[in-house]
């Protein structure tokens, strides 16, 4: 589907809900998102309520852009890992701090 304001590939999900308090907290979480924009965060684009069921409007995460971020990440999670291990043989004197 595609954001008619943006032009941008969107995905739209229905979240179901049985109480107002689960609405309520649907609600605290849109919010949160309505405000946030960051590279690593999928965008909220819309919300509604119809026919007593709350839709949710997102940018659409591709699957090469998911496999993108895991690998980032994984890629940092292993470079601390050497790291600490470096840093635990220079304090060990195995290693030249140079």
């Amino acid at each position: 589907m595609c954001h008619k304001q943006s032009k941008t590939s969107a995905a739209l999900k229905q979240v179901h809900f049985t109480t107002e308090d689960d609405l309520d907290d649907y609600s605290v979480e849109i919010s949160i998102l309505s405000e946030c924009r960051h590279k690593n965060i999928v965008a909220l684009l819309e919300s509604f309520l119809y026919d007593n069921k709350l839709w949710v409007g997102m940018l659409f995460a591709s699957l090469s852009n998911m496999y993108f971020y895991v690998s980032a990440i994984c890629f940092i999670f292993e470079l601390i890992r050497t790291l600490k291990k470096v840093m635990e043989l220079i304090k060990l004197e195995l290693i030249a701090n140079s």
